[in-house]
């Protein structure tokens, strides 16, 4: 059996949910009775006849039910009404208006399009017609993804640390390789010979680690100094090689 999409099961929870006043009971009952009929009477009679903010919920409600599509929220994020003609769209807009929603509204193959693309707005008006659940996921959604992204960057952050420092260390084990190879790496001060030992040893190591193995511990801007100064060293012997 195919799963039912996003948008039925949102339809399916309200259809389900029943009025609890009279007056209420009367809006939805107009309000799907004009939604139905093909030309014949507008939605502003019904909008006209409302008397609370459970009459606006039924009306909203009926509306969606018959006019309206929500996009399944993992996908992407996007409510609207279909509306056959301008009268309708107008009373619909209004209504909207009135229950504290400000929708966009376009035109398409001929119909009159009032719809909603902000997360907030969507689970706002969700909940307002009563698919508390549905609202709920799309806020969810919402929660997730931006977890995921937070995550994502974090990890992007910390491979990029990682590659860069690990560029840092190939390039000062080169230095202290071709210190060592043309001999002039015994002839530093002690403290250099022994942060080019560390660096060798704890290839992967950062600068902080090493400077707590040195002997004694030193600070991290202590330790990259005395790399400095034997890529420094480096830089000379090959400027000297070149001459």
């Amino acid at each position: 059996m195919a799963k039912k999409s996003f948008c039925s099961e949102v339809k399916q929870s309200l259809i389900k949910n029943e009025p609890r006043k009279k007056c209420c009971t009367v809006t939805l009952t107009d309000t799907e009775k004009i939604l139905s009929e093909d030309g014949g009477c507008e939605l502003k009679e019904a909008f006209e006849r409302i008397r609370c903010d459970g009459c606006l919920k039924e009306f909203l409600k009926a509306a969606f039910i018959a006019l309206g599509s929500v996009s399944d929220p993992e996908k992407e994020y996007h409510l609207e009404f279909a509306v056959k003609n301008e009268s309708d769209f107008d009373t619909l807009a209004l209504a909207l208006e009135k229950a504290g929603f400000t929708p966009g509204k376009s035109c398409r193959r001929g119909k009159f399009l009032l719809y909603f693309k902000s997360n907030e707005a969507i689970s706002d008006l969700l909940a307002f017609i009563g698919a508390n659940k549905a609202a709920f996921d799309v806020m969810n959604t919402k929660i997730v993804k931006e977890i995921r992204n937070s995550a994502n960057r974090l990890v992007n952050c910390d491979t990029a640390n990682i590659e860069k420092a690990i560029s840092a260390s190939h390039k000062y084990i080169a230095a202290i390789e071709l210190l060592a190879e043309r001999g002039v790496l015994a002839a530093l001060p002690q403290e250099l010979r022994e942060t080019a030992e560390l660096r060798i040893q704890f290839s992967q190591a950062s600068l902080s680690e090493l400077a707590a193995k040195s002997n004694p511990p030193i600070t991290k801007s202590g330790i990259k100094h005395r790399l400095e100064k034997l890529l420094k060293a480096a830089d000379e012997l090959q400027d000297c090689n070149l001459k």
